[in-house]
C-alpha cells in the first residue's frame, strides 16, 4: 500500500487480519485519513477495506445509531443468515441503515451513511441482543462477515468493575473473538470473519478482554507523521489566508516550518488551523502567529518579548532575588537565551513542540532554588501568578500519579479534570514548579518523559495541554542526606559541592529508580546549587528585615529601623553548624523567632507615625532601647 495515498496503520490492520487474529483499534479513531485521494473518516475507511477485500456483509453498530450496514442489500442477507441459524428470534430486535458514502473530498465534510429502507426495523434495545446474533454470524464459514462495534470503551462503566449486563457482554465478546470461523468457500476461502472492535481509549476497555489473548491484536491508530502533515499542508496551502501572494520560494520554507510546529496535530486539527487562518486573517506567512493563537487564543508570546537589553539585565536582576548562587544564576541566563534564540543542533522537526525550558534544580536545602523560580517567572512572564507548584511529597503512591491528568471515567474526580493539564489549559505561558520531586512515586517520570519529548500531554477527558510556551523547574534535595558540614570555618569549595550532589542524582536515575534515559534527557539542564556561604547571610538578613519594616508600615504607619547589630546576632547564629545546614531557610527562621514576634508584640500596640529601632544584645531582641521579652507595648 501507498504510505502517501493510505493510512500508515492499513497496511497493519491488513496483515494481522491476515494471520487470522481480531482487532482492537484505538487511539486516533475519531480523526480523517487519507485514503486515495480523498480525506476520509475511519468508518469510511474500514467500509471500503472490507467491501474491497470481498467480505459479502459489512456492519457497524454503536448505541447510539444501532445496526448500519455497507450496501442496503447485505441488511436483506444478515437477516437471511442470522434466521438460518436462529430462525426464533423477532425480526423487530433490528435496526438497518443504509450504505456510507466512501470516497468524500474533504472540504465536503464527513458522511456516515443516509437511512435506507427494507431490511430489520426497530432498534435493538440492548448491545448483546446484536452481539448474541453476530456471533452465531461469525461462527459459521460460508458467508463473509464483517462486524465492527464503534465507541467499544462506551460500553462498560468501569473497566475493572462490571455490572452483570457488562459481564455478559464481555463474556459473548471473547466467545466471538475466539469462535469466528474460517471461511471454507469462496474468494476469501482460508481467512477468517471479522469483529473489529473501535475504541478511543484502551485503557476504559476491560483489559480481561485482550490481555494475553493470541487470537486478538490491539492496534494504536497515531496521529498523522510529518510526511502526512507535509502532504495536508501542501496540499491545501492556498486555502490558507494568505496575506498577499506568497513566492514559490518562500513557500518550502514556510510550509516546513508549519510542518514543524504541528507536531502531534490530527488532521482535524489541521483543517481547524486552516479555517483559523481564514477567519481570524492570519496569514500562512506567519506560521508561528497562527498555530500560536490556533493553540492558546493569543498571539502574544512573552518567550519574544527576551529583547537582548533584558538578557542583559537578568544575571543581576536574577542575583538581587537570589544571593551566593552565580553558578545556578548563570545556567538559568543560559537557559534563556537557548529559549529565546531557538537555534539548536536537533533536528527540528518536533523541536518546535517541547517546553521552552527545562531546568532540574538540585542542591543543598534552603539555597534559594525555588526562589530562583519564582523570580524566573517575573522575569518571563512579568507576573507571579504565572508560577504554578506542585508539591511532589502529595505524590508518593503509584496511584496518585493519575491527578496530574485526571481521573478516568467513572472514577471519582473526573469532572475536574487534570491537576496538571488544568492549569496549563488555562494559563500555557506559565512557569510549572515540582518540589522536591526526588519524594514522588517514578512512575511521574512517565507523564514528565512525554511532556519533555512531545510537549503535550492529554488528559482523562481528551482535552490536549500544550506545554511548548511553559518553562518545567524539577527541585530535589538528592544528596543532602548524606551531606554534612562540622567545621563552617573551613567549607568545601562550589566544586566539591557540585560534584556530590551532581553524582547523587546521577545515581537515583541510573541504579534507585532504573531510568537512565531520564538523567540523558535532562542532560546540561542539570543546575547544582551551592551552599549558603557565610558572607551572603548578611545581605538575606537585611532583605528579610525589609520586608519585616515594610509590613509594619503598611499595616499600621510605623517606621522600623533595624541596628546593625540584629544581623551580627543573626548571622553570628547561623555559623552554627546546625543552623549552617538549613539554609537561607533557618535565617528566616531566626528572625522570626528573635525579630518578628517581637515586632508583633509592640507594633500594633504604638501611635501611627512612631518610629522605632530595633537592636539586639546577647540573644535578645531591644525596641528602642528597651528588652521584648514579656507583655505586649513599650
Amino acid at each position: 500500500m501507498n504510505q502517501l495515498s493510505s493510512p500508515s496503520w492499513l497496511a497493519e490492520l491488513h496483515s494481522q487480519l491476515a494471520r487470522g487474529r481480531q482487532v482492537i483499534l484505538w487511539g486516533n479513531v475519531a480523526d480523517r485519513f487519507l485514503n486515495g485521494e480523498n480525506y476520509q473518516s475511519l468508518p469510511e475507511i474500514l467500509e471500503n477495506y472490507f467491501i474491497g477485500e470481498g467480505y459479502q456483509i459489512v456492519l457497524h453498530y454503536d448505541r447510539a445509531d444501532g445496526v448500519r450496514f455497507a450496501k442496503p442489500e447485505m441488511a436483506t442477507a444478515f437477516e437471511e443468515l442470522v434466521s438460518r441459524v436462529q430462525p426464533e428470534v423477532p425480526q423487530n430486535q433490528f435496526v438497518s441503515l443504509g450504505p456510507g458514502r466512501a470516497g468524500r473530498n474533504w472540504a465536503q465534510g464527513p458522511s456516515m451513511g443516509s437511512p435506507a429502507g427494507g431490511g430489520f426495523g426497530g432498534q435493538f434495545r440492548r448491545p448483546e441482543d446484536l452481539l448474541r446474533l453476530l456471533r452465531q454470524a461469525l461462527q459459521q464459514n460460508r458467508v463473509s462477515v464483517a462486524g465492527i462495534l464503534h465507541f467499544a470503551d462506551k460500553l462498560f462503566c468501569h473497566p475493572e468493575q462490571q455490572s452483570e449486563e457488562e459481564c455478559d457482554i464481555l463474556i459473548i465478546l471473547k466467545k466471538a473473538f475466539r469462535d469466528a470461523a474460517f471461511l471454507t468457500t469462496g474468494p476469501l476461502e482460508g481467512r477468517r470473519n471479522v469483529l473489529l472492535l473501535v475504541a478511543e481509549n484502551i485503557q476504559s476497555v476491560p483489559g480481561w478482554l485482550y490481555s494475553s489473548d493470541p487470537f486478538i491484536s490491539v492496534l494504536n491508530l497515531p496521529r498523522p507523521k510529518r510526511s502526512e502533515r507535509d502532504h495536508f499542508i501542501s496540499r491545501f496551502f492556498r486555502n490558507f489566508y494568505q496575506d498577499g501572494s506568497v513566492s514559490e520560494t518562500d513557500r518550502p520554507r514556510i510550509r516546513e516550518k508549519l510542518v514543524d510546529l504541528t507536531d502531534g496535530f490530527t488532521s482535524w486539527d489541521l483543517e481547524m488551523l486552516r479555517r483559523t487562518s481564514i477567519v481570524e486573517r492570519i496569514p500562512i506567512q506567519e506560521p508561528q502567529k497562527l498555530v500560536d493563537f490556533f493553540k492558546f487564543g493569543k498571539t502574544e508570546d512573552p518567550w519574544r518579548e527576551l529583547s537582548g537589553e533584558k538578557l542583559r539585565e537578568a544575571l543581576p536582576r536574577l542575583e538581587q532575588r537570589v544571593l551566593g548562587q552565580r553558578p545556578a544564576v548563570r545556567a538559568v541566563v543560559d537557559m534563556l537565551a537557548r529559549a529565546r534564540g531557538g537555534i539548536s543542533m536537533s533536528p527540528s522537526s518536533g523541536m518546535a513542540g517541547r517546553p521552552k525550558g527545562v531546568l532540574f534544580f538540585c542542591g543543598p536545602t534552603g539555597v534559594g532554588k525555588t526562589e530562583l523560580a519564582r523570580a524566573l517567572t517575573e522575569l518571563i512572564f512579568s507576573d507571579e501568578r504565572a508560577f504554578v507548584r506542585f508539591d511532589m511529597s502529595e505524590f508518593k503512591e503509584s496511584h496518585t500519579v493519575e491527578r496530574l491528568i485526571g481521573a478516568p471515567p467513572s472514577y471519582v474526580g473526573y469532572q475536574e479534570g487534570g491537576q496538571l493539564t488544568g492549569p496549563c489549559l488555562q494559563r500555557p505561558f506559565s512557569l510549572f514548579l515540582f518540589d522536591e520531586i526526588d519524594k514522588a512515586h517514578h512512575a511521574i517520570w512517565d507523564i514528565f518523559l512525554q511532556i519533555l519529548e512531545d510537549g503535550r500531554l492529554t488528559d482523562s477527558r481528551g482535552q490536549t495541554a500544550y506545554f511548548s510556551k511553559a518553562c518545567l523547574v524539577f527541585t530535589s534535595n538528592l544528596g543532602g542526606a548524606t551531606w554534612t558540614i562540622s567545621d563552617t570555618e573551613n567549607l568545601p569549595s562550589y566544586e566539591e559541592v557540585y560534584s556530590h550532589y551532581r553524582q547523587a542524582v546521577e545515581e537515583h536515575f541510573k541504579y534507585q529508580i532504573g531510568r537512565p534515559e531520564l538523567l540523558n534527557r535532562l542532560g546540561e539542564n542539570i543546575v547544582v546549587f551551592d551552599i549558603l556561604r557565610p558572607e551572603f547571610f548578611p545581605g538575606i538578613c537585611q532583605l528579610l528585615l525589609d520586608n519585616l519594616a515594610r509590613s509594619a508600615q503598611e499595616l499600621y504607619e510605623v517606621q522600623v529601623q533595624f541596628d546593625p547589630s540584629v544581623c551580627q546576632m543573626i548571622c553570628q547564629l547561623m555559623r552554627r553548624p546546625e543552623n549552617f545546614m538549613l539554609g537561607g531557610r533557618r535565617i528566616r527562621a531566626l528572625l522570626q523567632t528573635y525579630v518578628e514576634t517581637a515586632l508583633n508584640k509592640v507594633v500594633p500596640f504604638v501611635e501611627p507615625g512612631s518610629r522605632l529601632t530595633v537592636s539586639a544584645s546577647n540573644s535578645e531582641i531591644f525596641i528602642n532601647g528597651k528588652p521584648c521579652r514579656e507583655g505586649f507595648g513599650l
